[in-house]
């Protein structure tokens, strides 16, 4: 219906850290995570943290990656098309032949591991794959994202998530803030946020009211 269940702000430039602040605020707002609830994020929150963060928290999740939401690629990459024997610890191609394990190496430009598997043919490495963690969960959400099911529920978002934002930008010409220090811009989110919440609350009471046959100018909360 429009409200906001939790907000923040940040100065990181990426969006990726403040998923999972942001769900457990929401969590502790409304009491509890609320059973088939389609949840909505835009590419921006697409990291394998927040994936397995999502996955564990029972979470029907929604978010495309990169190339889904820039519309490169409509179908999986390459490694999507590997299946992954964790057992042996391989991935498998369509053709039978597998991918062994090499060697694990860290990634500080993006703070995280990643390990690197060869394909052999005549003992000569024909191809290598760099594979960060979560690769499964990551898979599962790719395909998701990709089936037409999956495509209807992102589409939500448009419906639910952005029109809010533009309200407050547009409508109440929330552009700017009117002071500086991250605790005070805070305060005031959070009041531009708690005015938003007020104003739908009144239209649905308003909205109530008239349809039980009273006064339409009746106005109250």
């Amino acid at each position: 219906n429009g409200f906001i269940l939790a907000n923040d702000v940040s100065q990181d430039t990426i969006d990726n850290y403040q998923l999972q602040p942001q769900i457990i605020q929401t969590e502790m707002n409304i009491g509890k995570i609320p059973n088939n609830c389609h949840w909505n994020f835009d590419n921006g929150y697409y990291g394998w943290k927040n994936i397995i963060f999502l996955k564990n928290k029972n979470i029907d999740a929604y978010i495309p990656d990169q190339e889904l939401a820039k519309k490169r690629n409509k179908k999986s990459n390459y490694q999507d098309t590997l299946d992954y024997n964790s057992d042996k610890d391989l991935f498998t191609t369509q053709e039978g032949k597998e991918f062994i394990f090499q060697y694990q190496s860290f990634d500080r430009t993006k703070d995280r591991v990643q390990r690197v598997y060869v394909l052999k043919e005549n003992n000569q490495i024909v191809k290598t794959i760099k594979v960060i963690p979560a690769y499964t969960e990551r898979k599962e959400m790719k395909i998701k994202m990709r089936t037409e099911e999956g495509r209807a529920a992102y589409k939500i978002r448009a419906q639910t998530v952005e029109p809010v934002i533009g309200d407050l930008k547009e409508n109440k010409l929330i552009i700017n803030f009117l002071t500086r220090s991250l605790e005070t811009v805070r305060t005031e989110f959070n009041i531009a946020s708690i005015g938003h919440n007020l104003n739908k609350i009144w239209i649905q009471k308003h909205k109530k009211k008239k349809d039980m046959g009273h006064n339409k100018n009746n106005l109250f909360l």
